[in-house]
């Protein structure tokens, strides 16, 4: 278990190793876009603002605490690991439009986060 000091005065309890494989696909979408939205170390407002648009700030929040506690391999151990036990084959595309979405809001792309994308669908297509 993890706690840790958030900014407002409140403390954060993580468990580590939740088990992905029980997450539902939007959990598992939310955490996915917020890995993406993070790859350079921060995410922006615009970001945010998308992912909770489409995925609700409760479930926005809740995975946002869940991915702040990983590191990016515990995060990639994490995706590979859920698509591995979900067959995902008929829906990366839908996946990586979304991802798109995600990365393009603030209406550019960044070096790393093409890189980031290609990484994205090679941890979906070989799980």
């Amino acid at each position: 278990m993890i706690a840790k000091l958030r900014d407002n005065g409140y403390i954060a309890v993580k468990l580590k190793n939740m088990s992905e494989s029980k997450w539902n696909s939007e959990e598992f979408l939310t955490y996915l876009m917020l890995y993406a939205a993070k790859t350079d170390g921060q995410i922006e407002y615009l970001e945010t603002k998308d992912i909770s648009d489409h995925h609700g700030e409760e479930l926005t929040a809740r995975m946002w605490d869940e991915i702040q506690g990983d590191t990016d391999q515990e995060a990639e151990n994490k995706i590979k690991s859920y698509a591995s036990t979900h067959d995902l084959s008929k829906k990366v595309d839908e996946i990586m439009y979304e991802l798109d979405r995600v990365f393009f809001v603030n209406g550019s792309y960044e070096n790393d986060e093409v890189d980031r994308f290609i990484q994205i669908r090679r941890l979906l297509t070989t799980a």
